[in-house]
């Protein structure tokens, strides 16, 4: 499909790879190329690892990326490459990127739901000093976590009311004992 990353095009264009399909790329994929382009996986699977295989969203043009459900594995994730505008959304399923995420001042990365991104091989150490600045300045809207076998990971930061119903329960539960 033109404008999701075939070097020249200068359409746009939308894939969606739906349960049961998948995407194996056998060096790269690029969001944004010549025109506008738009990757969503809803219960499929994308696999962008062969041959240290990159994922550009957002490079002279504007690249999103839109998880629903499914599984993604990346070799790189690069936000926002050149002029263009790269945002990726991961609303479910688990988006693993194998080497790590570099972006420009303009990439932006929302996490919600029960998606999460997860760099297998760092510490929680390393997530804090690299993701940190970028959910401080509203780039990213994760929180960080880590766990021994899985490495660190960003995740949906919980609403509020959800966060309130917590507290309640957990005043109920003290006020009983």
């Amino acid at each position: 499909m033109d404008g999701l990353g075939w070097y020249g095009s200068t359409e746009e264009g939308t894939l969606t790879i739906q349960a049961g399909g998948s995407l194996t790329a056998s060096t790269g994929v690029v969001l944004g190329q010549g025109g506008p382009a738009k990757l969503i996986l809803d219960g499929g699977k994308l696999d962008v690892t062969a041959n240290s295989g990159y994922f550009y969203v957002g490079h002279y043009n504007d690249g999103y990326f839109q998880m629903n459900s499914g599984t993604a594995t990346v070799y790189t994730l690069w936000l926002t490459i050149s002029t263009g505008k790269g945002h990726v959304q991961v609303n479910g399923g688990t988006l693993t990127i194998q080497n790590w995420m570099p972006m420009s001042s303009t990439g932006t990365v929302e996490v919600t739901g029960n998606g999460k991104i997860v760099i297998p091989w760092v510490d929680l150490n390393w997530m804090i000093a690299t993701y940190q600045p970028w959910i401080d300045s509203g780039q990213i809207n994760a929180q960080i976590g880590y766990q021994e076998g899985i490495g660190g990971y960003l995740y949906a930061v919980p609403e509020p009311m959800t966060m309130s119903l917590l507290a309640i329960g957990a005043i109920a539960l003290i006020r009983r004992k």
